[in-house]
């Protein structure tokens, strides 16, 4: 007979660190700093969260990328320092961080959207906000994000990080089995707002 799987784990720290480090880097690149090769052609159809049952739909303009473009953008540049600071990781766990981006998307005018997962239970919402005000983040407010496909909840914020400010959306979804973390970050509340309801209207599983 086969072992009865074991209760899902209940640190809360590293999944999160790993949202806000994504979101740092959506924050940079609005910058115009991280150069990203081409894009892999998005039809419009739906994009599947590798290991999960999870899907959704990009808005209009969107652009999905090869997730190893993250890590190539950052090498060697001066945002690995203010990540690794505002983290308090080092570079090799920044780097292991990074490979846990199970999906990466860009949007005009620099806009940015990441997805990553983990075993873990859904965190309580205070961890995550008590995190983004760790981080830097101002204007921090938990919102309503009602879906049909498991708990859920979001946290508006914004970021600042070499003198430009973003506005981010933290998407938190346990479908079950799996966390999933899809972070939306734009130049502006109404975009990542608009971008953010495309994703919530849309996810689905299966």
């Amino acid at each position: 007979m086969s072992p009865l799987p074991g209760p899902r784990a209940r640190g809360h720290r590293l999944p999160m660190v790993t949202a806000l480090l994504l979101a740092l880097v959506g924050t940079l690149g609005l910058t115009g700093c991280a150069s990203l090769g081409t894009a892999a052609k998005y039809d419009g159809g739906r994009l599947r969260i590798d290991g999960t049952d999870l899907s959704f739909r990009l808005p209009e303009g969107w652009e999905r990328r090869d997730n190893e473009e993250l890590a190539d953008a950052l090498a060697g540049s001066e945002i690995d320092d203010e990540l690794a600071e505002r983290g308090g990781i080092s570079s090799s766990q920044q780097d292991a961080i990074l490979d846990e981006v199970v999906l990466f998307a860009v949007g005009p005018g620099g806009s940015s959207l990441n997805v990553l997962t983990s075993s873990e239970a859904l965190p309580p919402r205070a961890v995550l906000i008590d995190q983004v005000e760790s981080f830097g983040g101002t204007d921090v407010r938990e919102t309503d994000f009602p879906t049909d496909v498991g708990d859920s909840f979001a946290v508006a914020y914004r970021l600042d990080a070499q003198g430009v400010q973003a506005d981010l959306l933290a998407m938190v979804i346990d479908t079950g089995d799996r966390l999933s973390v899809i972070t939306v970050t734009t130049g502006s509340r109404a975009e990542t707002d608009r971008v953010a309801e495309v994703i919530r209207t849309s996810l689905a599983l299966r």
